[in-house]
């Protein structure tokens, strides 16, 4: 039975976001309906495909390519645990195992889920990241990979309620009410990372790329438009050396570059 929004507690409230967002990104696209064995063992007759991996997933020998490639240099899922990253993997095996039916894709997401909760995972929420420069808790990576436990969720709904009783957990401390939300905050949650405050990019972000779906729904009624060829977007402008990237393009270095200042 639905619960009103006036009666719920702070904490179910953004739950019920996280997950009303995750329902609406699986909702278009149903995959494997039917079950077929294949050379890796039986088949899993999975649905639910996440919308955002449909388009790449039409090229499944280009993705497990790539997966080989990134497994040999050892950059992914071998490499240190980023939970930014992990989360984006979680979603990419979920599809796999809806595209092909096969069992090992699910394996592999189960596994990496425990591994990010076992190398990040902390009293309350994770860290950002293993590298000893990745401490504290960002916001927007805890609710990534909420959305990457609500689409594992389709398929286990365990790991759905893990999702949930995590952002129970995590809400109190970034969220201030009546005011906003804290980006960063130290790994025990205990107070906001020094220098982070009140934080409104992930609120813009969002509204931004609600926008663009919208531009999207009106170009394709009212104009021929063909099918979306990529898809770019950049949380800050940090460089590596934390020189910043400014002024007009190098000419020697061609137009995608800028002079260091």
């Amino acid at each position: 039975m639905p619960v009103t929004a006036a009666k719920e507690p702070a904490a179910d409230q953004i739950v019920s976001r996280y997950l009303a967002k995750a329902n609406r990104s699986g909702g278009r696209h149903a995959a494997c309906s039917q079950s077929r064995d294949t050379e890796h063992g039986p088949a899993l007759p999975v649905r639910g495909l996440a919308r955002c991996c449909v388009t790449m997933l039409r090229d499944v020998d280009y993705v497990l390519q790539k997966l080989d490639w990134m497994r040999a240099e050892g950059i992914w899922p071998n490499g240190l645990r980023y939970l930014w990253t992990d989360a984006f993997g979680v979603v990419l095996y979920v599809s796999l195992c809806t595209e092909t039916g096969e069992q090992r894709w699910l394996d592999e997401a189960e596994r990496l889920v425990a591994d990010v909760e076992r190398v990040l995972g902390r009293r309350r929420g994770l860290r950002i990241g293993e590298a000893a420069d990745r401490d504290g808790q960002y916001f927007h990576y805890l609710a990534m990979w909420l959305f990457a436990l609500a689409r594992l969720g389709d398929l286990k709904p365990e790991y759905r309620k893990r999702g949930i009783a995590l952002a129970r957990d995590i809400h109190p401390a970034f969220v201030v009410p009546g005011r906003g939300v804290i980006w960063k905050m130290q790994e025990d949650l205990s107070s906001p990372y020094p220098g982070y405050r009140l934080g409104s990019m992930d609120a813009y972000d969002g509204d931004v790329a609600k926008r663009f779906a919208e531009l999207e729904k009106w170009a394709r009624k009212n104009l021929p438009v063909g099918d979306v060829v990529g898809r770019w977007c950049n949380e800050d402008y940090d460089t590596a050396d934390r020189i910043p990237y400014a002024g007009e393009p190098d000419p020697k270095m061609g137009s995608s570059a800028t002079r260091r200042s």
